[in-house]
């Protein structure tokens, strides 16, 4: 890459979820019009749902180096692209075809995707004990130190992964920062929407009849909206606390979830 190009890095969400959430969006400039995919994301902070292009949205200038882009590319996006593109065209619902691999690159891209998010590698005490020593964290230095030990990270302990399919009208939406969570007693619910229409959760092991292997893929179907948009509105909890922005395949549920959002606001102040 020339000196003087600048790579624009996309901070968390790939580029392969985003369009999975995307439609196609025409430009016209200069009496040529430019078709190019793009999704809608909604504010939490203003209210306002934009179109923002897919190629685009949540990218920042040399955020990442080529060797972890390199990386996030070829042993993190590309086999969890691959593993989700058979989930997507797999006939009956059955999902048989996946291998031990496919559930490993499930699992890496997930972690992933919490080592990206920027509240993690922001740490204001982590940035105090590196700048003390000398050292500056940038967000490519942190991700990649992480994604050098990501096997060994064990983020949700003594949970088993489901693979949630989407039959009702509403689509899932997924949140800046990927992942959803739900806080219960015995333990969290982790949903991460990786199409409108698929999720993946990881639910407390006391949740199944049988305890899951380690490479075990249940499957569930939710047939109503409620059932959906009760995920969706786990986002708002998620990107409080992140970059306050949810993506959405359709206004509509982006609406809902603002009004949502408002009618928690009114709570809080009451």
């Amino acid at each position: 890459m020339p000196n003087n190009q600048v790579s624009k890095s996309h901070i968390q969400i790939s580029q392969g979820v985003l369009r999975q959430f995307s439609h196609k969006k025409k430009e016209e400039l200069n009496g040529f019009v430019n078709v190019c995919d793009a999704v809608y994301v909604l504010s939490l902070l203003t209210g306002k749902i934009s179109e923002e292009k897919v190629a685009t949205f949540g990218t920042q200038a040399d955020y990442y180096s080529l060797n972890v882009e390199k990386e996030l590319s070829e042993t993190i996006e590309g086999p969890f692209g691959e593993v989700t593109r058979k989930i997507r065209s797999s006939p009956n619902d059955s999902y048989s075809a996946l291998t031990s691999g496919d559930i490993v690159a499930i699992q890496r891209y997930i972690k992933a995707s919490i080592v990206r998010a920027p509240r993690n590698h922001n740490d204001p005490q982590v940035n105090s004990i590196a700048q003390s020593l000398g050292i500056t964290l940038t967000p490519s230095i942190s991700v990649e130190f992480l994604l050098s030990r990501l096997d060994a990270l064990k983020p949700f302990p003594n949970t088993g992964m489901i693979l949630i399919k989407n039959t009702s009208p509403t689509p899932f939406v997924v949140p800046f920062n990927c992942l959803s969570i739900m806080n219960l007693e015995r333990g969290d619910k982790i949903f991460f929407p990786f199409h409108p229409k698929f999720c993946f959760a990881l639910v407390p092991l006391e949740d199944f009849d049988k305890t899951p292997g380690p490479i075990d893929l249940a499957t569930t179907v939710f047939e109503t909206s409620k059932d959906v948009e009760n995920v969706n509105n786990l986002s708002i909890g998620t990107e409080l606390v992140n970059q306050k922005m949810i993506v959405g395949s359709e206004e509509n549920e982006l609406k809902r979830i603002y009004v949502v959002y408002q009618k928690l606001l009114q709570r809080k102040i009451k």
